[in-house]
């Protein structure tokens, strides 16, 4: 869908610049008229000849039929402006859908390993697979940072990847500290925080 309003936006930008370049002309031509019409009402208005008097009426017969032609390529250059505007939000809406899709799928992640490391803190595979997650999370947040259209997306998972990537990395030390003989009973939930971010996400996703 990006593609095509991509297109989209590629054919309207062509058929804008061809308005402009119509109405630049159409200027130029008015300015020409103008500048002469008034010599041509007063050579009519003097002499009375009939040749004046046609001359005048050419100039403004002309003149008019280019403010006309002007109308209408100006309204035509608004609406085209106008659904260049709409096809660029609708890219940027697209656009947020799909990283909060991201979101979506790696907090559904995140829950499942989470899970896995509530049955097991100690479990050496699913912090290796954790720390991939992580690195994705990264990734799509420098992804989003430099995205101006999904700005505030990014900023929400700046908001809900920090913390929660600060308590996964607790929650290594929570492991270091369990093959030391420390207690598991003694570190909260992995899951809590998951499900905290996950809420977050889903305010976000609403939004």
């Amino acid at each position: 869908m990006t593609d095509q309003l991509q297109q989209r936006i590629t054919e309207l930008t062509t058929e804008r610049q061809t308005l402009q370049d119509a109405i630049d002309a159409l200027q130029a031509q008015h300015g020409e008229i103008d500048g002469r019409l008034d010599a041509l009402l007063a050579d009519a208005e003097r002499s009375g000849t009939k040749a004046a008097k046609t001359a005048a009426a050419e100039g403004e017969t002309a003149l008019t039929a280019l403010d006309q032609q002007l109308r209408r390529k100006r309204a035509a250059l608004t609406a085209c402006e106008a659904d260049i505007s709409q096809a660029q939000r609708e890219i940027a809406a697209a656009k947020r859908a799909a990283v909060v899709d991201e979101l979506l799928a790696a907090h559904a992640e995140y829950s499942r390993l989470a899970r896995l490391l509530d049955e097991n803190i100690g479990d050496v595979d699913t912090w290796g697979d954790l720390d991939v997650l992580a690195g994705r999370g990264n990734a799509l947040y420098r992804q989003a940072r430099g995205d101006v259209s999904t700005g505030a997306v990014f900023r929400s998972w700046a908001d809900v990847g920090a913390p929660l990537l600060q308590s996964l990395s607790a929650r290594i030390d929570a492991a270091v500290g369990l093959r030391r003989g420390g207690d598991a009973a003694a570190y909260p939930s992995v899951l809590l925080d998951v499900e905290r971010a996950g809420r977050r996400i889903a305010s976000l996703y609403a939004g």
